[in-house]
């Protein structure tokens, strides 16, 4: 009985077949060839949706700083432009922008140009050749208390008749009955220039006045390889614009509108793809070279300029 027994469990104990081994590892192969699979597209697939992301997150960041930006041009307080002095003891900003875009021209409250050379206005040296530089001068959108002006910085005291630019190092412009700003409040200076540099990836940058210094330039949205603004120009004073021209061909004090493009690159490239389109920016063209590994998209928005529109049909 005994023996029995034995046989028995030994029958029920004995291990797999090399017929049933093989089998099984080739099912267990298959199904770990199906999960690497998986694993891999889905990787795949999260990295593609990780660049894209990235793409639109630095594409409508860019817009929304330049757009909020340009809704402000021109805006002085209760006052304009040209009802703005100098005070006599403002300091000379220090390798200060050239031409129209010099930080106290408050006249040329809008300029840009497309940049031909790395240096632009001689206070951006690593300028993207063919891309704009966008300069925008006005007062912050809040007024600063008297109490709580900054010495490093500068600001327009201005009622509804006059102005005046002072540092706030200096004593502010009175404002009392019979001073020379009667009634007048505090405006932080805001100067900015925003350009695509050359470095690589290609990136946003933004370069401030601050005081009478030109601060170092800061990144703003990285993968923006190309900037082109458009402007749209008020022929007839009826504050809408009539037609759309080019930094080159603009004449910047009709201008009531602005349209503004960003081409926007993933920063890495994607062996699996090749860029084989042309991209459309307003007026110009973009083919990128030799049909590279990079993906793109162009965003783009339309900025009513609210205080020249004011200005040029009477309501300011």
């Amino acid at each position: 009985m005994g023996k029995t027994s034995n046989i028995v469990a030994y029958r029920y104990c004995r291990g797999l077949s090399l017929v049933e081994l093989m089998i099984a590892s080739a099912i267990g192969l298959l199904m770990l060839g199906a999960v690497v699979s998986l694993f891999l597209s889905t990787k795949v697939s999260y990295t593609d949706s990780e660049r894209m992301s990235a793409m639109y997150s630095n594409g409508r960041y860019g817009l929304s700083m330049l757009a909020e930006e340009l809704r402000l041009v021109d805006f002085w307080g209760p006052t304009r432009a040209s009802n703005i002095t100098n005070h006599a003891a403002l300091d000379a900003i220090a390798s200060d922008c050239s031409g129209s875009a010099a930080g106290y021209d408050l006249a040329n409250a809008l300029w840009a140009t497309t940049a031909s050379a790395a240096t632009v206005a001689t206070c951006i040296t690593d300028a993207a050749i063919n891309s704009d530089v966008l300069f925008v001068k006005h007062a912050a959108p809040t007024e600063t208390a008297v109490a709580d002006i900054d010495s490093d910085l500068t600001y327009v005291m201005s009622n509804d008749t006059v102005g005046v630019l002072f540092d706030g190092a200096d004593t502010a412009p009175s404002t009392t009955t019979g001073g020379v700003v009667p009634g007048g409040t505090a405006w932080e200076l805001q100067v900015t220039a925003y350009y695509v540099s050359n470095e690589e990836p290609p990136v946003l940058y933004r370069k401030q006045l601050q005081g009478n210094t030109w601060a170092a330039s800061e990144e703003v949205a990285s993968g923006i390889e190309r900037l082109r603004v458009l402007f749209g120009q008020d022929t007839n004073n009826d504050g809408i614009a009539d037609t759309y021209s080019n930094a080159a061909d603009a004449t910047w004090g009709n201008v009531v509108s602005v349209r503004v493009y960003l081409l926007v690159r993933s920063e890495q490239s994607d062996g699996k793809y090749t860029d084989e389109k042309t991209y459309q920016l307003g007026d110009v063209t973009v083919d990128p070279a030799a049909n590279d590994h990079f993906h793109r998209i162009v965003f783009d928005t339309s900025v009513s300029v609210r205080n020249r529109r004011l200005l040029i049909t009477g309501g300011f």
